[in-house]
């Protein structure tokens, strides 16, 4: 479990478990049961939404991220780059399906109001999916960058430091699916010479396309 809290970014031990009872109200090993009987098409969601995931049940997760986070930036960027059939978001929320380890998952994003970070709200094929969503939309929204430590060191440029004192924060969004989506989607020169980039997406079988 060491290994485990290291690998996922935490400092120490003890501040995983924290997260994760503030996650997911509930322990490490209480996770695991939970994720095992869900495997088997037997457990019980374990946000209180007393659902089973594996069922198409849906639930909703709080993922935290280091202040400050400039939101509306990644919503804005995700939104303006979305691709018809795969996805589709404005200044508050993005949507979009990922093909997870146990099938189809259909993902809703928002800003969380009350702290830096997002609310996740999915329906999944199956519980054990958790984890991969998870590491899927932390990339996604970069919310493990140390934006301290960046701000910090891009201010120290004359150039930069307005900029950065104007929005603190930034992240840089990525997408770890659609490679050739996310090309479609962030190169103008694409875009130019590929206009009807659309039309191609809603005749391919992509994974995760709606």
């Amino acid at each position: 479990m060491t290994e485990v809290a290291f690998a996922a970014g935490f400092g120490s031990l003890r501040q995983f478990n924290d997260t994760l009872q503030a996650v997911y109200r509930a322990t490490p090993s209480e996770l695991r049961d939970i994720a095992r009987r869900g495997a088997r098409g037997t457990g019980a969601v374990a946000d209180g939404a007393g659902r089973d995931a594996a069922e198409g049940g849906e639930l909703t997760l709080r993922l935290p991220a280091r202040p400050p986070f400039d939101s509306l930036g990644l919503f804005r960027f995700f939104a303006d780059h979305a691709i018809a059939g795969l996805e589709e978001g404005d200044d508050t929320r993005y949507r979009r399906t990922l093909l997870l380890p146990g099938g189809r998952a259909d993902v809703s994003v928002s800003p969380d109001l009350e702290r830096p970070g997002v609310l996740v709200s999915a329906r999944l094929a199956a519980l054990s999916d958790v984890p991969a969503l998870v590491a899927r939309v932390r990339r996604m929204f970069d919310l493990d960058a140390d934006s301290v430590a960046i701000d910090t060191a891009l201010a120290r440029d004359p150039v930069l430091a307005p900029l950065v004192a104007a929005v603190p924060g930034i992240r840089i969004a990525g997408n770890p699916v659609d490679v050739l989506a996310t090309n479609f989607g962030q190169s103008a020169e694409l875009m130019q010479k590929f206009p009807h980039r659309d039309v191609f997406v809603a005749g391919k079988n992509w994974p995760g396309k709606k």
